[in-house]
């Protein structure tokens, strides 16, 4: 087995869908990567399957849940020299150093917070 993905988000089948295509679905069909994603949807405890709250201190906008995101981590087989990475607006940009550093690892878990259209 080759590179592990698992990817934590609200749109699994926007995930799947891009990852099926080119370089990746080829990487997936011959087992060089696998790809397995998490939806924090299916670690909630009320009927309407709600993840996002308001911010503490008033401010506009919405705030992920910390136990249905926590849980659908903890879901996750964990390999031995796997890596997590939280991605974010304010965090490192992806360059070539980090490929090679990534490229080590046994399983990258990829916790998406945000996704735009």
């Amino acid at each position: 087995m080759g590179l592990r993905f698992d990817v934590i988000t609200l749109f699994p089948e926007i995930i799947e869908s891009h990852c099926s295509c080119a370089l990746l679905g080829r990487g997936i069909k011959n087992s060089i990567i696998e790809l397995n994603t998490i939806n924090p949807r299916d670690f909630t405890h009320d009927k309407h399957r709600r993840v996002d709250d308001t911010p503490y201190g008033g401010s506009a906008g919405m705030v992920m849940m910390a136990p249905p995101v926590f849980e659908a981590y903890e879901s996750i087989e964990k390999f031995p020299d796997n890596e997590f990475i939280m991605l974010t607006p304010q965090g490192e940009p992806y360059n070539q150093k980090i490929s090679k550093e990534l490229a080590q690892k046994n399983q990258i878990i990829l916790l998406c917070w945000v996704i735009m259209f």
